[in-house]
Formats: structure tokens, sequence, C-alpha cells
């Protein structure tokens, strides 16, 4: 019963919400695993697009993107908007802290630029970035995400615990803290019930994405000790986000600073978008990609191998060898594939390896750097 209500929350989110805020993917990894250059044509999944942009500081020939959410789209849209006008004052005052007093003039500046349905989509939804509001980073899916953790630390009383987890300089103090965190949380029915239902829904967290996770409590205890106790918090912007609500003028990314903005904006050009899926776009380009990024997409495939086969069928119709096609996955390895999948790729392990306990995000339990053969 539970997860047939689930199942109907996640499409209602999905349908009805632009979902990503941010991008939840490290695009610092995905760049030294991907090695872009001037031969590269990218492919990629929108979600909140700066991953887009951050690939076009290594000079590919193009990069698109696809998303079967126009919302996200829209979201690029305007971003790529503000780039092209060179408002990079627009574009650090309305992502720094995802509302400012001057949004409306900001918008209105770079409005005609914007296509039909981004136009139509921001026409209406512009007040996310008012003052009086909450804002961009806790509006939308991941922001409703967001907000839910926060009353969950609240209810579970370690909101000033996190507090102090973002700060905290030696290493051992910060393992207390998020045990004494994680313990609380895990302790308070409340918490722990919304933990597994409501709360992934609003983060984007599809419902065949969650039945493969099994044990939440320990899967998120892995993913995040990592992250909270190994690393230091207070210089990864992805987390501080959702914790603070904005970025600050030191801790944001990389298409929020001047030096790279000009690079991203010399490159826009390069840059284009669809509202379709992976397959759809496969098989009505002429184009083939040097490198497909597909984000966590391959967990939201699990319940319907037909169409997992088919997009993996367009996506080899569509590379060649030496095509690298990465992939993150809350499953722990790759025996989900389909075999046509795992049969025509082999896969760099070491390079993810040497990688990954940098990774800023790791929220997955596993990243893949296919090769096609």
């Amino acid at each position: 019963m539970l997860r047939f209500f689930y199942d109907h929350w996640f499409r209602l989110i999905h349908n009805h919400l632009l979902i990503y805020n941010t991008c939840w993917e490290d695009s610092r990894i995905d760049r030294n695993l991907l090695q872009l250059n001037r031969d590269s044509t990218v492919l990629v999944i929108t979600s909140a697009g700066e991953n887009a942009l951050h690939y076009l500081q290594d000079d590919p020939k193009w990069v698109h993107t696809v998303d079967i959410n126009p919302r996200q789209n829209a979201l690029l849209e305007l971003k790529k908007a503000l780039i092209q006008t060179d408002s990079f004052e627009g574009l650090t005052a309305l992502f720094t802290e995802g509302k400012h007093p001057e949004y409306r003039t900001i918008y209105q500046k770079v409005r005609t630029h914007l296509p039909r349905y981004a136009l139509t989509y921001w026409d209406r939804r512009i007040e996310v970035f008012s003052p009086s509001g909450p804002g961009l980073y806790f509006s939308g899916g991941a922001g409703r995400f967001a907000k839910t953790l926060h009353r969950l630390f609240k209810i579970a009383g370690v909101y000033d615990h996190v507090d102090r987890l973002f700060d905290e300089q030696d290493m051992e103090t910060r393992r207390r803290l998020f045990e004494t965190i994680f313990d609380r949380l895990m302790r308070s029915k409340k918490s722990g019930w919304m933990l597994n239902t409501l709360t992934f829904g609003f983060s984007g967290v599809p419902p065949q994405q969650l039945n493969a996770i099994h044990d939440v409590p320990s899967y998120l205890y892995r993913c995040l000790y990592p992250l909270f106790v190994t690393q230091r918090a207070a210089d990864n912007h992805f987390w501080r986000l959702y914790w603070k609500g904005s970025y600050s003028a030191s801790v944001r990314p990389d298409y929020l600073f001047p030096d790279t903005f000009s690079h991203i904006k010399a490159r826009l050009d390069c840059l284009s978008i669809s509202t379709e899926t992976i397959t759809q776009h496969l098989k009505r380009t002429p184009r083939t990609y040097s490198h497909i990024v597909l984000l966590d997409q391959q967990d939201w495939m699990l319940n319907d191998q037909e169409a997992f086969r088919a997009q993996w069928e367009a996506i080899l119709a569509r590379t060649e060898p030496g095509s690298k096609i990465l992939f993150r996955s809350v499953c722990v390895d790759r025996e989900f594939l389909p075999e046509l999948a795992s049969n025509a790729l082999y896969f760099d392990d070491d390079s993810v390896l040497g990688l990954i306990h940098e990774d800023r995000v790791h929220t997955y339990a596993s990243t893949h750097l296919g090769i096609v053969r």
C-alpha cells in the first residue's frame, strides 16, 4: 500500500514541478572521467543545466541536452539567456541566492532571448526569485526536499548539530556529530517514516530506484559518512546549498565564477536543448556521440526491460568504438544492465575508483564509465 501511494506521489510531483534546481552530479568528476576535447560530441540529460555549461569549459564540438521535463529545460534556457546577453551580474544575482530584489528587471532584459516554451514558463514562474518568498533553492521538488530535511532535523533535535557539522574542522568531532545526528534521526519514528516516503519523492527519486535501495538507513549512512566526516562539507557547494538555501561568494558552482562565465559564453553556440527522452532523441538525430552522460537514469528503467533494451539499442546505434557512456546507480554492480549493453561495453573501473573518493555529491552506490568496444 505504501509503495502504491509512493508511485502516485512521485508521478504527481514529476508531472507538475521543476524537480532539480541544481545538478546532483559532480561535474568535476564527470570532466575528469570523460576527458572532453575539441572533437567531443556530448549528449547529457539536462537536470538543472549547469553540468552541461561546465562541459563547455573543455571546448567540445557540441553539447546537446535532453529532458522529458520541460521545466528543467526552461531552467537551463534562462541561464543560457543570461550568459548570452553577457549578464554575469544578472546570472549571479538570480542564481547565487536564488532570489533578488531586482529579479523582475533582470528577467525583462533577457526574456525575449528565451524560446516560446521557456518564455511561457518563466512569465508565470519568475516570482520564484522574489526576495519575499523561499527562493529558487527552497522551491520545486528538491527545494521541498531540503525544507523537509530541515524539519526532520528539528523533530529529531539535531538541527544545531548539523549546523556545527558543516563548519567543523576536526575530523573526529565531525565523526561524533555525524553519528549523533544519524542515530537520533533513525530513532525518531516520524522522521524515519518521512525519510522512506515523502522526502524521496520530492528529491526526484523514482519508485523503482527506491525499491532497488532496499535498506534506506544503511544506504544513507554509507553515502553520507564520507561526505560529512572524511571530506569537509564547508567547501561543498552541493550540500551547503540545501542547508543555507543559497551559495556564497566563494562556495558556488563553476558557472557562477567570472573566468568560467567568460569561457562558457564564448562556447555557448555549441549548446543545444530539446524536450524528449534519450531514446527519442537518438532515434531521430543523424549525429553520433563520443560521450553520453545518463546521470542516474538507468535506475529509472529498471521496471521496463523492453524500454531499457530499446534505449541501449539507440545508444549503440549512435555511438562508435571508443565512445564513453557515463552513468550512476543506487545498485552496487552492473547486473541490471541489458545483455546487449554488457556485451558492447568494457568498463574503466580503475579511473572511477581513483576519483570517486573526491565526489562531492556521493548519493549513489556506484559510478560507471563504459567504453564502446
